[in-house]
């Protein structure tokens, strides 16, 4: 097998990222487009693709932010609500460990809120309302220590 590398990216490795990539793309156009089952197929196939680069990879880190991003989009497309459920715990358990380990990262801040906002919804969809605001909450908190973090004065126009 014949591999081009500079560093840790190998060719097979950035062609099968840019595969799931293709294939979130594409699963964006179906739902656009009204093909809900098709959409679903392919974003499934992303998330396959994301799953084996975070197996593989588990030393990149953006990799588990990718599969998390992944995962909370099944939530979204999931037509049945215990899968969706364990899309969103597995998203939500991802992000929190990226965070433990890497706690100034801005995007695993936002996939970890991102996360939180998800099941937020979910837990909305069922009723049961006093978890929604919770999860809210928790989710605004981290997008206000994001703020907090990197929200730098402009020295000139925007």
């Amino acid at each position: 097998m014949f591999l081009v590398s500079s560093g840790r990216w190998t060719t097979p490795t950035v062609t099968r990222t840019s595969l799931g990539v293709y294939y979130n793309n594409l699963s964006a156009v179906e739902f656009g487009d009204g093909q809900a089952r098709q959409g679903l197929a392919s974003l499934k196939k992303a998330l396959e693709v994301k799953e084996q680069l975070a197996v593989r990879h588990p030393d990149m880190p953006d990799y588990q932010a990718n599969l998390v991003r992944s995962l909370y989009r099944m939530v979204e497309y999931a037509t049945d609500q215990e899968q969706a459920r364990a899309y969103q715990h597995r998203a939500e358990t991802l992000a929190k460990e990226l965070n433990r380990l890497h706690p100034g990262v801005a995007q695993y801040q936002t996939a970890l809120a991102s996360s939180l906002h998800v099941g937020a919804k979910l837990h909305e969809k069922a009723n049961r309302i006093r978890e929604a605001i919770a999860a809210q909450d928790e989710a605004i908190a981290v997008w206000e220590k994001l703020v907090r973090t990197t929200d730098i004065p402009s020295t000139g126009p925007c």
